[in-house]
């Protein structure tokens, strides 16, 4: 399960442990902007909404990358994926 902070730009991972739910800060390359929606492409990428620069970026997980796909949105606060495309 992945989770953003929206006033830091942080993206944290939480795993299951026996004791519970561990949590970890994943290292990316710049901090998100007013990160919002999040949703899972694949085991190594997530798509995610960021409000502050009304963008969509792809977040490479294995190289903490985050590249902009979509920008010059008006205030775009969260995603769906429908057949191969975020709406």
């Amino acid at each position: 399960v992945f989770a953003v902070k929206y006033n830091s730009g942080d993206l944290f991972e939480f795993t299951r442990t026996p004791d519970g739910v561990a949590h970890k800060r994943v290292a990316l390359d710049r901090p998100l902007n007013g990160p919002d929606g999040l949703e899972r492409l694949s085991a190594d990428r997530l798509l995610v909404v960021e409000g502050f620069s009304g963008s969509v970026s792809i977040i490479d997980l294995a190289t903490g990358s985050v590249n902009v796909v979509a920008d010059n949105l008006d205030g775009p606060t969260t995603a769906a994926i429908h057949e191969g495309f975020a709406y």
